[in-house]
């Protein structure tokens, strides 16, 4: 793995080749995005660079120090893992602070990477904040998060933040064309599915349910504008049973009705995801307005705000479905 076969996040990638280059790391970072954009791949990346022994091009790959990490046998990396639904200051402790208090055992520094860093309870950030406040100068800490508020301002102040963007669906696409060797239109579907994050598309792509799922979603999809409304209280009811499938369906639908809005301004076929249901796409474009399209993409978003915040989930899913009749 290298920092050239990572989709996307250039501009971070950038950054943290030149602190590499430079070798001055901040001593905490917190990595900060959607599950599934890639931020575990650029974090292990860039702690393999900071204990790279070549002069430059780092991480080489092929010293010592990168080779003892790729096969998981880095002395001065550490992976902090937990398996409660909370990291505990016991986990803290034993695996960071007693750790940290010990030199680097053949690097310059040491490398802590936390995953799911959003799950530190206040007493767990509390210790680890004595640290930040006075690190050693060999000590790295990078903090995985897909929700920031979850941390103490106290720790934010002494830590880069680093935001994850999801990536461009088409290089997603190309990705998992390449990884999984599927037809074009399912790597398609599975980054539009995804929102660009490479990490969950591969996921869907690897599932045995998701071509059911899309095609129950295509299902649905194809009915918009169709005035029938007998489906909307059933499809409420199954939908709402698990929140991944309601978040499927959301990404799917604004894939799809991206589709209809580009096809209705431009009559080109070459751009869409869902180039298969062309025949739908193209009379849905005649029916609907570009004032409707557009309150369909708000009810979306909407809906997927209500979902975030765990506000009334079947309600807010068959009031969206009722919108789509």
């Amino acid at each position: 793995m290298s920092f050239e076969k990572v989709i996307g996040h250039r501009k971070i990638i950038n950054h943290l080749k030149n602190v590499i280059d430079g070798n001055r790391p901040s001593h905490a970072y917190v990595f900060h995005g959607e599950d599934g954009v890639g931020k575990k791949m650029v974090a292990r990346e860039f702690a393999k660079g900071i204990m790279c022994e070549a002069g430059e091009g780092r991480p080489c790959g092929l010293c010592r120090s990168c080779k003892q990490f790729e096969s998981g046998n880095n002395p001065d990396f550490f992976s902090v893992s937990h398996e409660k639904s909370v990291i505990s200051v016991d986990d803290v402790r034993t695996q960071i602070l007693d750790r940290m208090a010990i030199k680097p055992y053949s690097n310059k520094y040491k490398v802590f990477i936390v995953d799911e860093a959003e799950k530190m309870n206040e007493q767990a950030q509390n210790a680890l904040l004595k640290t930040l406040e006075e690190p050693p100068e060999y000590g790295v800490i990078i903090l995985i998060t897909n929700n920031l508020f979850m941390f103490l301002d106290t720790i934010l102040s002494r830590a880069v933040s680093l935001a994850f963007l999801p990536c461009d669906t088409a290089e997603v696409a190309k990705l998992i064309m390449t990884e999984r060797e599927v037809p074009d239109y399912r790597a398609k579907t599975a980054a539009a599915c995804a929102g660009g994050r490479p990490g969950m598309a591969l996921r869907l792509i690897d599932s045995e349910e998701f071509e059911d799922k899309r095609d129950e979603c295509i299902g649905i999809l194809k009915r918009i504008g169709s005035g029938r409304a007998d489906f909307a209280v059933k499809k409420s009811k199954e939908l709402s049973a698990k929140k991944d499938d309601i978040y499927f369906f959301t990404e799917m639908f604004e894939s799809y009705i991206r589709d209809v809005l580009y096809y209705k301004s431009a009559k080109n076929e070459k751009k869409l995801i869902f180039s298969e249901e062309i025949s739908s796409i193209k009379r849905q474009a005649e029916e609907l307005s570009f004032e409707r399209i557009g309150s369909l993409i708000d009810g979306a978003r909407l809906l997927k705000d209500r979902l975030d915040a765990n506000v009334y989930t079947e309600a807010s899913l068959y009031e969206f479905l009722n919108m789509l009749q």
